[in-house]
C-alpha cells in the first residue's frame, strides 16, 4: 500500500509543473497565454451581397506566437466587428488574409507601433439571382468585400 501511495504522489507531483508546455501553444490561445503582452485593435468591415472573413497572425522568427480571425456580415450600407486583443510584445512579423485572397505580410518591429488595412473581394454565382429579379440585378455573379485593419 506504501508502494502504490508513492507511485501516486510521485504523479500528482509530476503533473503539477504546469509551466512547461509540452507543445507549442497556438491559435487564440497563443495571445493569451505566457510572455510579455501588448495590446492591438482590430476592425474587419464588410460591403457587398455575403458575408466576409478575415485571419490573421503574429510570428516571432518565423514561429506563430498569436492568431485572430472575424467574419462580417453586411447590413443596409455595410457591417463592421472589431475589439482589442493581446499582440506578442516580441512579435516581429504580422500575416492576413481577407476573403481567402493569398495572404500578405509584413515587418513588425517588436513593441513597437504598427498599423495596416488590407482589403480583399471574393465573388460567386448564385443560381437564384440568375431566375429572379433580387434588388434590380439581373446578374448570377455576387461578390462581398472586406477591408481588415489593425492597430498597435
Amino acid at each position: 500500500m506504501k508502494g502504490i501511495m508513492l507511485v501516486g504522489v510521485l504523479l500528482v507531483a509530476g503533473c503539477s509543473d504546469r509551466n512547461t508546455p509540452s507543445a507549442p501553444v497556438s491559435g487564440p490561445l497563443a495571445a493569451k497565454s505566457g510572455g510579455d503582452r501588448i495590446s492591438y485593435t482590430w476592425q474587419l468591415s464588410c460591403t457587398g451581397d455575403g458575408g466576409s472573413y478575415a485571419k490573421w497572425s503574429w510570428t516571432t522568427a518565423g514561429a506563430t506566437t498569436g492568431t485572430g480571425s472575424a467574419t462580417c456580415y453586411p447590413g443596409s450600407g455595410g457591417g463592421s466587428t472589431g475589439g482589442p486583443d493581446p499582440r506578442p510584445a516580441d512579435a516581429d512579423g504580422f500575416t492576413a488574409s481577407v476573403n481567402g485572397n493569398p495572404p500578405k505580410t509584413w515587418t513588425v518591429v517588436p513593441g513597437g507601433a504598427f498599423s495596416v488595412q488590407l482589403k480583399g473581394t471574393r465573388t460567386w454565382y448564385d443560381i437564384n439571382y440568375c431566375f429572379f429579379d433580387h434588388n434590380g440585378r439581373s446578374s448570377c455573379e455576387q461578390s462581398a468585400t472586406g477591408t481588415l485593419r489593425i492597430d498597435s
